[in-house]
């Protein structure tokens, strides 16, 4: 933010509020900007000085916030999105999913915005991708136990479709599927 005017003690309250963590400060910066609390003026960037309490005590409540903000069918698919992993095909997420795809990126636009997520094309596919590791595994422990059980059978079921039709080349992503459902 070039020619920037913080408020006093900014610095060190962001400091200690995020301990150093580049992502969670990242976050906490998108949130900032997302509420305008900073802001274009002219020609220079203005922060407005923080509420007390404004701050997310952990980057672990932010996400669970804005999982919470997303719409019923967006945060079922990004539960199933957190089920594969890291880092999903956007086919692999819709064929499992059993919605349109037209729905699958709306609500993958919708976790983009939330800065959950980041969407890569590929060479013949598009990446959804966490932007992070403790993001994915926040958003994978908000998930009900029998829930997990139902989304790993479904992906299980769906790429054992695949694998038969020869086009999963190995059967170890059914074995860690199947080993966490209830089949």
């Amino acid at each position: 933010f070039p020619q920037v005017r913080l408020p006093e003690n900014f610095e060190k309250d962001l400091a200690k509020g995020t301990q150093g963590n580049p992502l969670f400060l990242n976050e906490i910066l998108r949130k900032m900007v997302l509420d305008q609390k900073i802001y274009l003026s002219g020609q220079q960037w203005v922060i407005m000085p923080l509420e007390e309490g404004y701050l997310p005590r952990s980057l672990e409540e932010m996400v669970k916030k804005k999982i919470a903000d997303l719409d019923e069918e967006s945060r079922q698919l990004l539960y199933q999105a957190a089920t594969f992993g890291e880092d999903v095909p956007l086919s692999l997420l819709t064929g499992s999913s059993e919605k349109n795809e037209a729905k699958v990126l709306e609500s993958v636009d919708q976790a983009v915005a939330q800065g959950l997520l980041r969407s890569d094309f590929q060479i013949n596919d598009e990446a959804i991708r966490f932007l992070g590791k403790r993001i994915l595994e926040t958003i994978y422990e908000t998930i009900e136990p029998n829930q997990k059980q139902e989304l790993h059978g479904r992906i299980g079921n769906y790429q054992e479709v695949l694998y038969h039709q020869h086009l999963l080349p190995s059967p170890v992503t059914l074995v860690y599927h199947f080993q966490r459902s209830a089949n």
